[in-house]
């Protein structure tokens, strides 16, 4: 009886030993497999420090001098207002002469 519970001991010793000896078998086998290489562009605080315009994370609107005179606003605010996208131009005490402009969260406004 005591010649099989040694028997016994032995299996399961070589069999625990053999299951802490295989992963390391098993990472010694595996390759490294590169990946390809991602390039990531920050936001740019202001517009015109070295970055083109495409490479700007963010929506990017830009309005020249003659759309203005073509459309013809009355003010710069009323055609930001009806042209540009996130902005909303609120005028303050229904006075359209001191609008609050408002842009993604941040407001001008001329009180």
């Amino acid at each position: 009886m005591w010649v099989l519970f040694k028997a016994k001991a032995k299996i399961i010793a070589v069999a625990v030993l053999s299951a802490y000896v295989m992963p390391a078998t098993v990472v010694a086998e595996e390759q490294y497999v590169g990946i390809e290489e991602i390039e990531v562009i920050s936001t740019t605080p202001l517009q015109g420090v070295g970055l083109p315009v495409e490479q700007i994370p963010a929506a990017v609107q830009a309005v020249k001098g003659k759309d203005l005179a073509q459309q013809k606003s009355t003010s710069v605010a009323d055609y930001m207002n009806n042209n540009l996208t996130g902005i909303t131009v609120n005028e303050t005490q229904n006075n359209p002469y001191q609008p609050d402009i408002l842009f993604r969260g941040f407001t001008a406004s001329p009180l």
